[in-house]
């Protein structure tokens, strides 16, 4: 305090009781409105998270990848040859299964399935009434191939084609035969 001077002399102003306390509560209240707000904040962020990780477990299928374990495919009709004379496995037994759906949905019987020796995903399928043999692969799609053996098998038949060794529907929207 400098000399000379009161206490009094030092305010500016005189301030109530009344002004005091108004100051304080608005000061309580920017205080409790900041904190609500970080809070708020703070929930949507949590929320908006939570969606994301919800609809991107959706658009992947995390959830159906632990679920989805049948193991009763059943290929009793079906004469399956390992030429690597393994085991077969669960998801070969699965992709033979919805080969064999797919084909009968189209009008074919899939009568045997030679899984060939060094060959890591081909699987050559034979056809009931159809002398030679499909390649395919257990990468693509079942559907797929079933619409790509379908359409090669009617290709043939419009134009006359009779011995074939075999039809190659390993690539995507591609067929060959020999």
């Amino acid at each position: 305090m400098k000399s000379g001077r009161t206490v009094a002399g030092e305010r500016e102003k005189a301030v109530s009781d009344s002004e005091r306390q108004r100051v304080r509560k608005a000061a309580k209240n920017r205080k409790i409105r900041g904190i609500v707000f970080v809070l708020l904040a703070c929930g949507l962020i949590a929320y908006l998270a939570v969606v994301s990780v919800k609809s991107w477990l959706e658009a992947y299928d995390g959830a159906d990848v632990v679920v989805e374990q049948q193991n009763d495919y059943d290929l009793s009709n079906i004469m399956v040859i390992d030429e690597n004379g393994g085991e077969i496995t669960n998801g070969t037994k699965k992709y033979i299964w919805q080969m064999s759906g797919d084909l009968a949905d189209l009008g074919y019987t899939l009568e045997k399935v030679v899984l060939p020796v060094g060959m890591l995903r081909e699987v050559d399928l034979y056809i009931k009434d159809f002398a030679g043999y499909i390649k395919t692969n257990s990468d693509r799609d079942t559907a797929v191939s079933a619409e790509d053996i379908d359409r090669m098998m009617k290709y043939l038949g419009e134009h006359g084609i009779g011995e074939i060794t075999y039809i190659d529907v390993r690539v995507s929207g591609k067929a060959y035969y020999k």
